[in-house]
């Protein structure tokens, strides 16, 4: 199918949504199928590929050139948004945060594409919690976030020098 036939069809996708920064690409990726539609010719072209890897938060880069996202063991990946190939570039974003968490739920880069904001939730009892992760090493560093707020989307501020949460309620 190609991505018209998948938004239509609700119960056939599930997955990840990366729109690039300037709106020329689309890219979903769902359990062992990704698509991606190119938004800049005059009929959108699509393709669509088989995978192997998921994705449970998914984030173009500033530029375009590619996408980061970060899979459930918490290795953060590069992925070509034209082949939908990655490599790992961090393999311990989620390394020493507390147990009993789920996978990543959501994730958002700075604006200038050196850190990321990632959400987990924890089971019992039930908190979501935030993390600021600089790229090029460094310890993630936990936001502090109330236990009676449960963050669903995450921003920088546009300086970078604060993270924003909200939820929807």
């Amino acid at each position: 199918p190609d991505i018209q036939q998948v938004l239509a069809n609700r119960q056939a996708f599930w997955g990840r949504a990366a729109l690039a920064p300037d709106g020329s690409r689309l890219t979903l990726v769902g359990y062992q199928k990704a698509y991606t539609a190119d938004l800049t010719a005059p009929q959108p072209r699509y393709a669509s590929f088989d995978m192997s890897e998921f994705f449970s938060a998914l984030h173009f880069a500033p530029d375009g050139s590619r996408m980061l996202a970060v899979d459930s063991v918490g290795d953060l990946r590069a992925v070509d948004p034209g082949r939908i190939g990655c490599e790992v570039l961090r393999r311990d974003v989620l390394e020493g945060l507390p147990g009993g968490q789920g996978p990543p739920m959501d994730m958002v880069l700075s604006r200038g594409g050196a850190s990321l904001l990632v959400s987990r939730s924890q089971a019992y009892p039930y908190h979501v919690g935030v993390w600021h992760v600089p790229l090029e090493g460094g310890q993630p560093v936990a936001l502090a976030v109330p236990s009676w707020h449960r963050p669903t989307a995450l921003a920088y501020a546009p300086g970078g020098r604060h993270a924003i949460t909200a939820e929807a309620g």
